[in-house]
């Protein structure tokens, strides 16, 4: 049996050997996720008065007001499907578990946890874990949230990602097969969770602090049915509590006095802006706005000379690029996919449109704990060569200039996904003649065209939820990819195989074959590596330089300036 009990798991142990070609460097990606900013006593107007935190001042104001570029589409958590809406939610929800900056797990609701075999987990819940309106957390609220995150048709990833978890029934579940009753989850007593699998999965808590495992409410739901996460009737158990959710304005939070470590959480008001990168940057110059989503890549040379102490960044594992939907004819060829994926200058992307980066050629980075990056033909090739093999490809599928490829390229409408839709076509059209239609979409329009199958090609990210690589390739699983069609028993073994397999070397093995197979089939084509720079004003404390994952807000605070 093992146990943790109020300390963090480290995950900096795994053995990793980068051999992928050309991963060199630093990358400040796109629209990108949160990053923080820590400065000492030494920073410039930094002022030894009022209250102290250790050298620093602590301010009497203690609000944050942060851009997160879009309008979220939904603040309940199975709904949640980009970093915008789940930076929200870490304020109003918490888990199991949580991560720190390091992707180190830390207790959370779950104050400590044993396991069997890693098929059984027993959680311990925090007697004084209470919900916003004063009720207590209890091992039912887990069990309820699970059960209806499960559930088929919630028009959600969640199904498929407890279905990754292997919990028992999971995934009939999800398919109908089984009832959700039957899911293997149980309150044994009001504070204890147990939680079985179906074959052991070693990074199962690291898992957990996933927006789909969160406890929820259910007199709230059963109250309030679809308008339970509106600002008067939404109940959390995190840190904050929703105070005001004006659409396209504004999503303000306010400390939540019953959360059970309230004493240690400085901030009492975080209000989130969904306004473009570009506004953002305004606002942040005329000290509007105290922290930003990104930097627009037109600024991205000015901010570095005249504001390099605000830049932070978080070094995300995982890669942004072109999703496939490979149901769709000529993109069901592989030929194809693989001739579009050949023809990209990654490198000139890197350096032109991000401003500084590395291009990826897997969808892992070689750099993530237990990974072993396989060097595939596409890193280890010059660029001409590349593209001599991309007309290659293309006259295999029976494509030229003469009969160019007409497809469409959807992305979703911020300037630097424009800048990198304008540079993928104009190198498609180079390279191979093809003929390629632009169109920008609201986040709303993009899950719609996904859940129906209408997208060709799109823009996307994929980062890592928790610190391992399964995080990032059960996304290519079979029927973990609605709407873009792909499927692969080769791929669905190698991954199985990995899931039990706890010695950290050879799943890092597995890993690699998995990329390889990705490799060939090119499912989604990596463009560049996620690492996402932000502006953050010197007075916002509690942050680390750079980071594996963004900061809670519960751990930020205000300095006096």
């Amino acid at each position: 049996m093992v146990r943790r009990e109020m300390n963090a798991q480290q995950f900096k142990a795994y053995l990793l050997v980068a051999v992928l070609a050309g991963m060199t460097g630093c990358a400040d990606s796109q629209e990108g996720l949160t990053h923080d900013l820590s400065l000492d006593a030494s920073t410039p107007g930094f002022q030894q008065e009022g209250p102290q935190d250790g050298l620093h001042a602590i301010s009497s104001r203690q609000e944050l007001v942060r851009g997160n570029n879009v309008e979220p589409s939904s603040l309940d958590p199975h709904m949640a499907r980009i970093d915008n809406e789940r930076n929200i939610l870490a304020d109003l929800f918490e888990g199991l578990v949580t991560l720190d900056q390091d992707g180190n797990i830390l207790p959370g609701v779950a104050q400590s946890w044993e396991s069997e075999g890693s098929r059984v987990f027993i959680f311990q819940l925090r007697q004084d874990a209470r919900w916003s309106n004063g009720d207590p957390v209890v091992a039912e609220d887990f069990v309820y949230g699970w059960r209806r995150a499960v559930t088929p048709g919630t028009a959600s990833r969640c199904p498929e990602v407890i279905s990754e978890s292997a919990i028992e029934n999971s995934a009939a579940i999800s398919k109908g097969e089984q009832p959700v009753e039957s899911l293997g989850v149980r309150a044994i007593t009001s504070h204890t969770l147990e939680v079985r699998l179906e074959r052991p999965v070693s990074y199962l808590v690291s898992m957990l602090q996933q927006v789909c495992f969160l406890p929820l409410h259910s007199e709230t739901l059963a109250t309030h049915g679809e308008r339970w996460t509106r600002a008067d009737n939404l109940v959390g158990n995190g840190a904050f509590y929703l105070s005001e959710w004006r659409v396209n304005e504004r999503v303000v939070l306010e400390k939540n006095r019953n959360y059970w470590g309230a004493e240690s959480v400085r901030l009492n008001k975080v209000t989130f802006l969904p306004i473009a990168a570009d506004m953002q940057f305004s606002r942040y110059m005329a000290d509007d706005l105290d922290m930003t989503f990104g930097i627009p890549v037109d600024q991205r040379d000015r901010v570095k000379s005249s504001h390099p102490a605000e830049i932070n960044v978080v070094k995300t594992y995982g890669s942004f690029g072109i999703t496939i939907n490979i149901a769709k004819p000529p993109l069901d060829n592989p030929d194809v996919r693989l001739a579009l994926a050949y023809a990209l200058d990654r490198g000139t992307i890197a350096s032109k449109v991000y401003k500084g980066g590395s291009p990826a050629f897997t969808n892992v980075p070689p750099e993530m704990p237990s990974m072993s990056s396989a060097l595939v033909d596409l890193g280890g090739l010059s660029q001409s060569d590349r593209e001599a093999r991309a007309r290659d490809f293309l006259a295999l599928a029976g494509f030229s200039r003469e009969k160019p490829l007409e497809l469409k390229l959807n992305y979703l409408k911020t300037p630097n996904n424009k800048k990198l839709a304008l540079a993928v076509s104009a190198m498609w059209k180079k390279v191979l003649g093809a003929d390629i239609t632009l169109e920008a979409l609201e986040w709303k329009s993009i899950v719609e065209r996904v859940q129906n199958g209408d997208l060709e090609l799109g823009i996307r990210g994929f980062g890592a939820a928790y610190p391992d690589p399964a995080s990032i390739l059960n996304y290519r699983l079979s029927g973990n990819s609605p709407g873009y069609g792909y499927a692969s028993d080769r791929f669905d073994s190698i991954m199985l195989e990995a899931t039990r397999t706890s010695d950290p070397v050879q799943r890092a093995e597995l890993y690699a074959q998995a990329e390889i197979v990705l490799g060939e089939d090119m499912p989604y084509i990596p463009v560049t590596r996620l690492r996402s720079s932000m502006l953050v004003k010197p007075r916002v404390r509690g942050m680390q330089k750079e980071m594996a994952y963004p900061p809670l807000s519960k751990d930020l605070w205000v300095a006096v300036e």
